[in-house]
């Protein structure tokens, strides 16, 4: 009877260490996620800069090469964004078979990340369509311009 009380407390001891790592875990992935959160926001502010860099330098046709630059950079950060978070997705995957069956909040808390990094996925997704129909834009009006400047 003893030694099945100190299994019990020993079981026990087990699964509160597991659910203290699992909240642990938890709160380092609400980290995460509010950092790619802060990162979306921040990328969406230099993409808005850029798009109003473009618009300009659109009207003046000069420096196209520059601004093509700074879209294909863009669309680098993004296209590494999105890479990022399906590698994330990976990682989280596998440190879930890892954990394995300790705690169902831990499941629970796993698959909302997996949720918001699927989203954020999507999100990037449109704003690289975004930035390519930018590009896509900018370049029928620069060669519209060029157009012009050839007919004068």
């Amino acid at each position: 009877a003893a030694d099945a009380r100190e299994d019990a407390a020993a079981a026990e001891a087990r699964r509160v260490t597991a659910e203290a790592a699992g909240k642990e875990r938890a709160s380092q992935l609400e980290t995460q996620r509010e950092k790619w959160i802060t990162k979306a926001e921040e990328l969406q502010a230099e993409l808005e800069s850029v798009r109003e860099a473009t618009a300009e330098k659109a009207k003046t046709n000069t420096d196209k090469d520059a601004l093509i630059k700074k879209l294909r950079s863009h669309c680098a950060k993004l296209e590494q964004g999105r890479e990022a978070n399906a590698q994330t997705i990976e990682r989280l995957e596998l440190e879930k078979s890892q954990l394995g069956a300790q705690s169902e909040d831990v499941s629970k808390q796993l698959q909302q990340v997996r949720e918001q990094g699927k989203k954020a996925q999507t999100d990037a997704d449109g704003r690289l369509r975004e930035l390519e129909t930018t590009r896509t834009e900018l370049q029928e009006l620069l060669e519209e311009e060029q157009g012009k400047a050839a007919a004068l």
